[in-house]
């Protein structure tokens, strides 16, 4: 089974257990971190922390980092993405770290990087907020010459049932 794992701007695909758990080579090829007796390192920095020299259990990775996880497993691989270290904070005028989704028709959208300033508005089908997409629409071609983007995700897991909200609303989808 395979692992595609997200960290940060980094995405690397490892073979992974069926428990989920990694190699040692795994890990490092991952993450850029090192399983050793002591811990975790990566050069000259260590988390101290017992770990099964047969392999490290992705929940446990993820614990020793201190870092939240998200996973889904699919038929044939899994797909985890680690967010951001405890206490990691976002200020006011920090560039966002790059993120880029599928639209309804399964095309990629580059939800930052653009070098503007950009509002990420999250809706679904089922929510009442989707009535508030013709406002986002306004807002974003009233502000889009004073460096706005809009761009909206769609949080349901259905295409088909997001597309006719997301050619009415005229902006960038992600779902």
């Amino acid at each position: 089974m395979e692992l595609t794992l997200v960290d940060g701007d980094r995405t690397t695909t490892v073979p992974v257990g069926e428990d989920l758990t990694l190699t040692a080579a795994a890990v490092l090829a991952a993450t850029g971190w090192e399983p050793k007796p002591h811990g975790l390192c990566r050069g000259e920095v260590c988390v101290p922390a017992r770990l099964d020299p047969a392999g490290v259990p992705l929940g446990r990775l993820a614990e020793v980092l201190q870092r939240p996880l998200a996973v889904e497993v699919l038929d044939d691989r899994v797909v985890a993405v680690l967010g951001e270290p405890a206490g990691a904070a976002v200020s006011v005028g920090d560039v966002a770290p790059s993120l880029t989704l599928d639209d309804v028709d399964g095309r990629p959208v580059a939800v930052t990087g653009s070098g503007r300033k950009t509002a990420v508005v999250a809706w679904s089908t089922w929510c009442g907020c989707r009535y508030e997409l013709p406002a986002w629409k306004a807002l974003a071609d009233e502000l889009r010459d004073e460096g706005l983007d809009v761009v909206t995700v769609a949080l349901d897991e259905d295409r088909e049932a997001v597309r006719p909200w997301a050619d009415q609303a005229g902006l960038p989808v992600g779902v």
